[in-house]
């Protein structure tokens, strides 16, 4: 007499399990690569967007401060953060 497991599955049964291992598996890796892609990538772009932007102020702020033409860096600035 051969003694049967109370929980055995078929093949159709293992089938699908083991679509759904890979199926998720392969959601997970790929979510761990992009997830800090992404971030390096949106970090990378901020810095840039940063650096334009104090170069910019730079430029405009040795001629105001000469002329004390405060409302004009006022302006350039709310201009810059409006364009954003």
């Amino acid at each position: 007499m051969t003694h049967l497991s109370p929980f055995r599955l078929g093949i159709q049964a293992r089938t699908a399990l083991l679509s759904w291992l890979i199926a998720t598996g392969t959601i997970v890796v790929f979510t761990l690569v992009m997830i800090p892609t992404q971030k390096r990538t949106y970090q990378q772009a901020l810095e840039s967007k940063a650096f334009g932007v104090a170069a910019s102020l730079r430029d405009l702020q040795g001629s105001a401060l000469v002329n004390r033409d405060y409302p004009t860096v006022v302006d350039h600035v709310t201009e810059i953060l409006e364009g954003d």
